[in-house]
C-alpha cells in the first residue's frame, strides 16, 4: 500500500503501529492515520502548537517561581524598611520623652503619672507587630502629648525658677547671691534650655544644702543631752553650730568638707575605741566617788547608779548611753561643785579671821563698813568664785532636778539671795549666819532672807523633800532637807 498510494514519502518501520482498526504511519512529514481496508481514506493527524507541554510546563513554573522570590524579597525587604521606620520614629520618641523626664523632674508637683503612662505604652510598641496603621496611629498620639506636655513643662520651668530664686534668697547662704545672679540672666536669655540647665544646677545646689542641713541637724539632735567626754563627743556640737555659721561664710563645696570630718567624728561614737574611753570615764568617776572624804549617802547612791549603768553599757545603745551618763554628769558635777564652794568659803573665813585679827592689833581700828570694805576687797577674788560656782551648781541641778528648783522653792529666772544663800549652806551648812554677806559680796543682813528660805520653804516641803529623796537618793535633796534639822 505504501509503495503503492504514497511511493514519495518515507515511511519509517519503527513508527508504524495498529491501534482500534487504524493504521498509524510515521514519517519526517509527520503521522498518518488509516483505516484498515479503507487505504483511501487516509488522514494526516494534526498536532496543534497550543497544546501543552512539559518543557513550556517546566519553563513557566521557573519563570513563575523567579517572580514569587522577587516579590517575597522586595516585600521583606518593603517589611523590614517599614519596621526600621518604625523603630526609627520610637527611638526618637523616647529620646524625646526622656528630655521631657528630665524638665519635668526638675519642676515640683509636676504630672509625672502622665509620662509614665505615655513611656509604658510605647514601650509596649513592637514594630512588626500588630496592625501598621494603628501603630502609626499610637505613635502619632504619642508624638502630639509629647509636644503638648513640653510647651506646658516650659512654662513650669519659668515657675520653678521663680521658686528657687525665693528659697535661695531665704536661705541667704555664702552663694544665693551668684545663684540668684545667674538665674536671672537665664530667664534673660528667654532660652528654654539654658533655663533649663540653670534650673537643673539650682536643684542640685539646693538638694546639697538641704542634704548638708538636715545631716547636721540630725546630728545635733542626736548628740543633744549627750556626756560631753573627750576624744569622743566632746567639741562636735560646738563644731556643728560653726558649720552652720559657715553656710554664710563658705562656699558649701568647702562646707560639704567640714561635714565629712563632723560625720567621721559622729560614726567614732560607735566604735570599740569610744566604748573604752567611756569605761574609763566611768571608772574614773566610781574611783573619784568611792574615796574616803565622800562617804555620804549621795555619794553612795551616785556610786551606785553608776554601777548599774556600767553593768549595761556594752548592750545600751551609745547615744542612750552617753544621755544617761549626761545625767549622772549633772549630778556628780554637784558634788564637785559643792566641795568647791567649801574650799572657797574656808579660804573666805580664813582671810576674815586675819584681817579682823589685824584690825585688833591696830591702834586707830576700823568699824562697821570700813572694816567690812576692807574684807570685801581682800576677799574679792574669792566671792566671784562663789558666785561663778553657785551658778554652776544650779545650772547642774536644773538639768537633774528641776522639780527642787521651780517646783519646791520657786526659783525662776536668775538666781535670787535665797538660791545663793542655799548653795552656801548646802556647801557648808554651820558657816556662820554673820558671814554670808560678805561670802556673797554684799552689805547687810540675810538673816530674814534665810528665815523665809529654812522656815518658809525647806520646813513647810520637808513632807515633799523626803519623798523626793527616797525616789531621787542621788540627788541633793538630802542636803537641802538637812537645813530643816
Amino acid at each position: 500500500m505504501v509503495g503503492r498510494y504514497y511511493e514519495d514519502i518515507s515511511f519509517h518501520p519503527h513508527a508504524v503501529f495498529t491501534a482500534d482498526s487504524l493504521l498509524f504511519l510515521g514519517s519526517s512529514l509527520g503521522v498518518m492515520q488509516v483505516p484498515i481496508g479503507q487505504e483511501t481514506a487516509a488522514q494526516w493527524i494534526n498536532f496543534y502548537e497550543t497544546a501543552i507541554q512539559l518543557r513550556t510546563i517546566g519553563y513557566s513554573l521557573a519563570v513563575f517561581g523567579a517572580v514569587a522570590l522577587l516579590l517575597a524579597l522586595g516585600y521583606m525587604r518593603y517589611k523590614q524598611s517599614t519596621q526600621r521606620h518604625t523603630l526609627q520614629r520610637i527611638n526618637d520618641l523616647q529620646t524625646r520623652l526622656m528630655e521631657l523626664k528630665t524638665t519635668v523632674s526638675l519642676i515640683k508637683n509636676a504630672d509625672e503619672e502622665s509620662i509614665r503612662r505615655i513611656e509604658k505604652t510605647l514601650n509596649g510598641l513592637q514594630p512588626g507587630k500588630g496592625n501598621r496603621a494603628e501603630t502609626n496611629q499610637q505613635l502619632q498620639q504619642i508624638s502630639s502629648e509629647i509636644m503638648k506636655k513640653n510647651r506646658n513643662a516650659a512654662l513650669l520651668l519659668l515657675k520653678e525658677m521663680d521658686r528657687q530664686m525665693e528659697e535661695i534668697q531665704v536661705l541667704a547662704f555664702y552663694e544665693s547671691k551668684l545663684y540668684i545672679n545667674n538665674s536671672q540672666k537665664a530667664l534673660d536669655t528667654g532660652t528654654t534650655e539654658v533655663i533649663k540647665t540653670q534650673v537643673e544646677q539650682n536643684a542640685q545646689w539646693l538638694t546639697k544644702c538641704q542634704q548638708l542641713s538636715t545631716l547636721l541637724y540630725m546630728y545635733q539632735q542626736n548628740l543633744h543631752q549627750t556626756l560631753s567626754l573627750e576624744g569622743v563627743t566632746a567639741g562636735l556640737a560646738e563644731a556643728i553650730v560653726q558649720t552652720k555659721e559657715h553656710f554664710i561664710t563658705h562656699p558649701i563645696a568647702d562646707t560639704e568638707r567640714d561635714v565629712e570630718e563632723i560625720t567621721q567624728c559622729y560614726q567614732y561614737i560607735f566604735s570599740t575605741e569610744a566604748m573604752e574611753k567611756i569605761n574609763h570615764y566611768m571608772a574614773d568617776a566610781r574611783q573619784w566617788l568611792s574615796e574616803p572624804q565622800r562617804n555620804d549617802k549621795v555619794a553612795n547612791a551616785l556610786n551606785h547608779e553608776l554601777r548599774n549603768i556600767a553593768d549595761t553599757a556594752e548592750q545600751t545603745e551609745r547615744l542612750q548611753l552617753l544621755r544617761t551618763l549626761k545625767h549622772f554628769e549633772h549630778r556628780i558635777n554637784q558634788l564637785r561643785t559643792l566641795e568647791k564652794i567649801n574650799e572657797s568659803i574656808t579660804d573666805y573665813v580664813a582671810i576674815h579671821s586675819r584681817i579682823v585679827h589685824e584690825n585688833e592689833q591696830r591702834t586707830i581700828k576700823k568699824f562697821d563698813m570700813q572694816l567690812q570694805r576692807e574684807i570685801a576687797d581682800h576677799t574679792e577674788e574669792c566671792t566671784k568664785e562663789i558666785d561663778n560656782l553657785i551658778d554652776q551648781l544650779f545650772a547642774d541641778m536644773e538639768q537633774s532636778d528641776p522639780e527642787i528648783l521651780t517646783g519646791l522653792l520657786k526659783f525662776t529666772g536668775a538666781i535670787s539671795q535665797q538660791g545663793k544663800v542655799l548653795g552656801i549652806l548646802m556647801a557648808h551648812p554651820k558657816v556662820k549666819r554673820t558671814l554670808l554677806p560678805g561670802l556673797l559680796g554684799i552689805y547687810g543682813n540675810l538673816n530674814p532672807v534665810v528665815s523665809r528660805l529654812v522656815s518658809g520653804k525647806i520646813k513647810n516641803g520637808r513632807p515633799w523633800l523626803e519623798n523626793y529623796v527616797n525616789k531621787h537618793p542621788s540627788s541633793l535633796a538630802i542636803f537641802i532637807l538637812r537645813l530643816a534639822e
